[in-house]
């Protein structure tokens, strides 16, 4: 019992520091590297207008294919896409 206490006693005391740090996120670009995306979005909707309910369905399904260059010479890089 006695020990409980201390070690809650010493839990206690320690002072509680917050860290915050900065961070900055960016993407990592791979040369000559290709990606396929896949994309679908499904949206159900009721408007009602006059006491009637109007329902609308929609989704939409896209898929893109990048593909990255090389690193320019100004630090940009060039990249082709397709729907």
């Amino acid at each position: 019992m006695l020990r409980s206490i201390l070690v809650a006693f010493a839990v206690a005391s320690v002072p509680v520091t917050t860290t915050s740090a900065q961070v900055l996120l960016k993407p990592q670009i791979t040369e000559n590297s290709k990606s396929r995306t896949t994309i679908e979005v499904t949206s159900d909707q009721t408007l009602t207008l006059a006491g009637m309910p109007l329902e609308t369905k929609v989704r939409q399904f896209m898929i893109t294919n990048d593909a990255t260059g090389k690193k320019q010479a100004d630090g940009k890089y060039i990249v082709n896409g397709s729907f």
